[in-house]
């Protein structure tokens, strides 16, 4: 190669290097995907609209929902307020107890939820006395609350016959996922997650109750019989129960004393004027 077509060459590619330089600079950019989300034939949705859309669907209860969980943890900053380990695992224990939300104990922003929920009652109970005799007479009524019995998280497919539970019972020894197994024997039936319960329920049938006694966490039954035909239950996880003492109970107590005692609607938006709120929708 010469060196007059070295040269050219060299001075191609500085020209080439020059007018990408300048096209970046100053060329109208190109609509990137963080603008166009999607289209369909010629009709294209932007970034710009579909936040549009978004916000008037549920701007304003997501940004309420925002707002109320920072006033809580100002006002409890404020006045000095916390939750401690043991107080938000306890909450956790008797809420599975009362309701079998079959909230896992791991999932964050559930226990994050739930410690902004103890909050917020201890701000509305701060200011409330609970006498030694309020405090046994309410322990002696809800006795239950000394002893966290037992938990299972229970999962149950149901079949009309026998037959049915059998098959799933030997699909799930052959490595079968139960929640694909659910979906499959019984797609209409979207309860198959039956939460966190305990022994001494009586949301669920006598026969299962029989069937948990024996099983452990990570174990699925043999067929159950039930009113409804045939179930296959199956432990994710199971935790042991616990017991509590009046004065680890004293502060969950006052909280439940004090939240029957209100005289007006607990709502966090009675705090706004105080933690000084400003939001759009006012506009």
């Amino acid at each position: 190669m010469s060196v007059k077509q070295c040269c050219t060459i060299i001075a191609g590619l500085i020209l080439l290097n020059i007018s990408t330089i300048l096209y970046f600079l100053y060329a109208s950019p190109p609509k990137s995907d963080s603008e166009l989300v999607a289209s369909v034939g010629e009709m294209e949705v932007e970034r710009a609209e579909l936040t549009e859309e978004l916000d008037s669907l549920y701007g304003r209860e997501t940004l309420r929902k925002m707002v109320d969980d920072e006033v809580i943890r100002q006002l409890a900053e404020k006045n000095g307020l916390s939750v401690t380990e043991e107080e938000l695992e306890m909450e956790w224990r008797l809420q599975q107890i009362d309701y079998g939300d079959g909230a896992k104990w791991d999932e964050e922003e559930k226990l994050e939820q739930l410690r902004l929920s103890i909050l917020f009652e201890k701000i509305l109970t701060m200011d409330v006395e609970v006498s030694d005799e309020e405090l046994a007479a309410y322990l002696n009524e809800n006795n239950h609350l000394y002893d966290s019995p037992d938990l299972y998280r229970v999962f149950h497919i149901v079949s009309d016959k026998r037959e049915g539970a059998e098959r799933i019972v030997k699909d799930l020894k052959d490595g079968a996922d139960f929640s694909v197994l659910a979906m499959e024997y019984s797609p209409t039936d979207q309860e198959y997650d039956l939460g966190f319960i305990s022994l001494e329920t009586d949301i669920v049938p006598q026969s299962y109750i029989a069937s948990l006694k024996n099983m452990e966490e990570g174990q699925w039954s043999e067929p159950v019989e039930t009113d409804n035909g045939y179930a296959v239950l199956y432990v994710e996880k199971f935790i042991k129960g616990d017991t509590y003492t009046d004065e680890e109970l004293h502060s969950y107590v006052k909280r439940r004393i004090g939240m029957e005692q209100l005289d007006t609607i607990a709502s966090v938006d009675l705090f706004w004027d105080e933690a000084g709120v400003k939001w759009v929708y006012e506009q």
